[in-house]
């Protein structure tokens, strides 16, 4: 309820974190994949969240779409797609919908060879009543 957001990467892309108030945080950790080794400890990060902040979960499918030349989409363009989302003040869905329609494009009829997953969540809060 206050904020306080806790996570740990395991080896997999670090989420970003769309500030309400302007900007994008990547949120890191480090970490071995999943299961990668037996006994593995992984470290816990933490993430202060304002109401509004949206935090932006995917798999390595998005960053890693191809186009025709197998150039990829990166993560300079998602960042940029993701700020654009910000200074429109999309919706989760809204962002959801705009990273993987960017995929998409930027594949053109190049096939998906990864998955391509996104979760949009946004801090809300609860009210005090």
């Amino acid at each position: 309820p206050a904020g306080h957001f806790e996570y740990v990467n395991a080896g997999h892309v670090p989420p970003l974190c769309v500030r309400a108030s302007g900007g994008v945080d990547s949120l890191s950790s480090p970490g071995f994949p999943l299961g990668m080794f037996d006994g593995a400890r992984y470290e816990v990060a933490s993430a202060t969240l304002f109401p509004g902040d949206q935090v932006i979960v995917f798999s390595d499918g998005l960053t890693e779409a191809q186009n025709d030349a197998m150039d990829m989409l990166g993560e300079a363009r998602l960042a940029a797609i993701v700020e654009k989302c910000a200074l429109a003040g999309a919706s989760p869905e809204e962002v959801c919908n705009s990273l993987v329609a960017a995929a998409e494009n930027f594949s053109g009829p190049t096939p998906q060879t990864d998955d391509l997953t996104v979760a949009v969540l946004r801090y809300a809060p609860p009210v005090a009543g």
